[in-house]
């Protein structure tokens, strides 16, 4: 049975496909970081200077 599938299965656009799968999510973060709102970018910018991201935690100061 996975001898036939393996047999059925044409490698011959796996490159293709994969170049889609990769476009098709590089224009996904690309539009979702173009219309971030200035908070979630503020957030994520701030996100190495923080102290006590472990376990929830969160240290203001």
């Amino acid at each position: 049975m996975v001898g036939d599938v393996m047999q059925w299965l044409d490698y011959s656009r796996c490159g293709e496909v994969a170049l889609v799968l990769f476009c098709m999510v590089f224009a996904g973060v690309a539009l979702r970081a173009y219309f971030m709102t200035d908070r979630e970018a503020d957030a994520y910018r701030s996100i190495p200077l923080e102290e006590g991201i472990r376990r929830g935690e969160h240290v203001d100061g």
